[in-house]
C-alpha cells in the first residue's frame, strides 16, 4: 500500500509505503478490497464510486486499486494505492473496468 499526501485522524504522511496482505471480492453487486488490517474499498458495482477508482493490471499477477481517500470519507484526504498479487489480476481489472 502506498499513501501520498495522506491525512486521517491521528495520521499524517506525505509518502508512506507498507507491505500488506489482502483480499479482493467481486460479486454481481459489489467490490470489496481488504488490505492490511481493514477494509479499504467497499463499493456497489452500479454506483458512482466505482468510476472514481483507478483499477489497473500492472503485471500478469498484480492488480492495483488507486483512489482519492476523501471520496470515501470526509475525515480523510490524499491518495491511496493498494497493490495486490493474484493469478487473476488481469481478469479482475477487466471485470471492473468499463469498456471504452
Amino acid at each position: 500500500m502506498t499513501y501520498r499526501n495522506y491525512r486521517a485522524p491521528g495520521q499524517r504522511s506525505s509518502w508512506r509505503k507498507e507491505a500488506v496482505s489482502g483480499a479482493i471480492a467481486v460479486s454481481s453487486r459489489r467490490l470489496v478490497v481488504w488490505a492490511g488490517r481493514g477494509k479499504h474499498i467497499d463499493v456497489p458495482l452500479s454506483g458512482p464510486l466505482l468510476a472514481t477508482l483507478g483499477i489497473t493490471s500492472e503485471a500478469p499477477d498484480r492488480v492495483r486499486f488507486g483512489y482519492d481517500a476523501g471520496r470515501f470519507s470526509s475525515t480523510r484526504s490524499g491518495t491511496v494505492e493498494v497493490s495486490l498479487r493474484t493469478p487473476q489480476a488481469t481478469r479482475v481489472a477487466e471485470l471492473l473496468t468499463p469498456p471504452l
